[in-house]
């Protein structure tokens, strides 16, 4: 199997891949980073550039809401309804946080009248969820909550805690989807993710983090098509008896971690379409870290 520094330089040698970087990081250290390509079609690919990266954001929304958790602002198994009265409506009344943050709310879609609403008006958006009926009852199904998920959360903190989503992560209006952020970075967070003795795990407390990382439903999910676990945060995926915790995006970049393994690894680009490119590094990655 190739080096994954010589699978990313022959994607962009081939004009398969215009810009992207990709890093493995084990026990806080970076191991191996490398870019290739151009950011913008002109400057070289920089190691802190930073790539919108997608979904890959979600873990990230709901470690912010497991601190108001951790904190004691909310239960993971306490009504949504409970600080969000006008939620309880349309067969959300036993709506759970659980169910939010494992994608079992049933709301794994805006209403169709919110394509008439600008993208930036959160308070729209986040009444449209509240009036919305659920594809399913809570709690009995799997969907994820695509462009949802981010929502659903900030409007949570905001009501139990007075702040923001972004006040406790990142200034975004899309929280399910726009984080931007370099290879190193997320490679590093994905290490220290999966250590109970990492930051994260001393962050949330050892019963909570045990929450977050691991396997909390499995079931078909009904956006994405096929069987998939989720943790609080988390997709986990497992190939040849190895278990990998971690998240993709809709443009390409993914980001995950192999706890028995004990490392972090990102794949960024700056380009938008289908997971072919990534798999490639992914498939390299995996290879050099497992044999």
């Amino acid at each position: 199997m190739a080096h994954p520094t010589d699978v990313l330089d022959t994607l962009v040698a081939s004009g398969r891949e215009l810009g992207a970087a990709f890093a493995v990081a084990r026990e806080g250290e970076v191991e191996v980073a490398h870019a290739a390509g151009t950011r913008d079609g002109t400057e070289p690919w920089a190691p802190d550039t930073l790539v919108m990266t997608f979904s890959v954001a979600k873990p990230m929304a709901a470690l912010a809401f497991l601190d108001a958790v951790a904190e004691g602002h909310l239960g993971l198994d306490q009504p949504v309804a409970s600080v969000w009265p006008a939620f309880g409506r349309a067969g959300k009344q036993t709506t759970t946080m659980r169910h939010l943050l494992t994608h079992q709310a049933g709301l794994p879609a805006f209403p169709e009248v919110a394509a008439t609403v600008d993208l930036a008006d959160r308070e729209a958006l986040v009444d449209l969820l509240a009036a919305a009926t659920p594809v399913h009852p809570p709690g009995a199904g799997v969907a994820e909550h695509a462009l949802t998920y981010g929502h659903l959360l900030d409007e949570v903190l905001r009501r139990a805690t007075g702040e923001p989503l972004a006040d406790r992560f990142r200034r975004t209006p899309f929280p399910a989807v726009s984080l931007h952020a370099s290879a190193v970075a997320l490679a590093l967070f994905h290490d220290d993710v999966a250590r109970p003795d990492g930051q994260v795990a001393e962050r949330l407390g050892h019963d909570l983090w045990r929450a977050y990382v691991e396997p909390a439903v499995t079931g078909h999910d009904g956006v994405l098509d096929r069987s998939v676990t989720w943790t609080l945060g988390f997709q986990v995926s497992e190939e040849d008896g190895r278990v990998e915790l971690g998240m993709g995006g809709a443009g390409g970049c993914s980001a995950w971690t192999e706890p028995a393994l004990g490392y972090g690894a990102a794949y960024v680009s700056r380009q938008l379409g289908a997971h072919d490119r990534g798999e490639l590094v992914w498939e390299a990655i995996t290879a050099l870290v497992g044999g």
